[in-house]
């Protein structure tokens, strides 16, 4: 004979394998979805420090590329009453340090490869090449 068991007996088997099931499932599930979470979260705060250092670092070399730019040109609409601040402004263009920060900004952009999109990335490129075009 087949042996009958109360449906007493079947609610307690099957909450006793539900709580067994639930301890086991969250004690190994849990944990592992903590950390890729945890992973998650630090990866896209990493992206995110990373890319606010480009941004700052672009924006600085940029800023310090214009204003040698804009002295050139202030110093050239004033040509004939400062011919010396003209000569300054062009020697300061010319100089070590207008290569230098044109080589920061070079360096930059290549960086920004791995943060960006390839198409924005592209824009940037584009962009800097337009910049370039007023080096000697």
């Amino acid at each position: 004979m087949l042996w009958a068991a109360s449906p007493l007996t079947v609610n307690l088997i099957t909450l006793a394998a539900g709580a067994a099931l639930t301890a086991l499932l969250g004690g190994l599930l849990a944990p592992w979805a903590k950390g890729r979470m945890d992973e998650t979260k630090r990866r896209r705060d990493e992206l995110l420090r990373s890319s606010s250092e480009l941004l700052d670092s672009l924006a600085e070399g940029l800023w310090r590329y214009w204003k040698l730019a804009q002295r050139l040109a202030f110093c050239g609409a004033r040509l004939k009453s400062n011919p010396e601040a003209h000569q300054d402004a062009l020697r300061a263009w010319d100089s070590g340090e207008g290569w230098a920060i044109d080589c920061s900004i070079q360096v930059e952009v290549s960086r920004a490869r791995r943060l960006m999109s390839v198409s924005a990335h592209e824009k940037l490129v584009a962009a800097h090449s337009k910049v370039r075009l007023f080096r000697p």
